[in-house]
C-alpha cells in the first residue's frame, strides 16, 4: 500500500507534533531553567536538551527532504 503525499505529510506532522509536545513537557518539568536547579546540574541538563533539540531539527529536515522527494520524483515516476 502506498501513501498519498497528503497522508504521508499528515502522518509526519502528527508524529512531529507528539515529539515536540513531549519535548516541551520535559523541558517545563525537568529542564535546565528551573529555579531549584543548581548551576552544575543546569549545565548538564542544558547539554542533554541541546541533543534533543538537534534530534527535533533532524526530524524536521527528514520530513522536508521527503516532501521534496515526493514533489520531484512522483511526476517522473508517473511519466514512465
Amino acid at each position: 500500500m502506498t501513501l498519498s503525499y497528503t497522508d504521508a505529510g499528515l502522518m509526519q506532522v502528527t508524529e512531529f507534533q507528539g515529539v515536540a509536545s513531549e519535548f516541551l513537557q520535559r523541558l517545563k518539568t525537568t529542564g535546565p531553567g528551573l529555579p531549584n536547579t543548581d548551576l552544575a546540574k543546569g549545565l548538564e541538563l542544558l547539554k542533554k536538551f541541546q541533543v534533543l533539540t538537534a534530534a527535533l531539527w533532524l526530524l524536521i529536515a527528514h520530513a522536508a527532504a521527503y516532501k521534496l522527494l515526493v514533489i520531484f520524483v512522483s511526476p517522473l515516476r508517473a511519466s514512465l
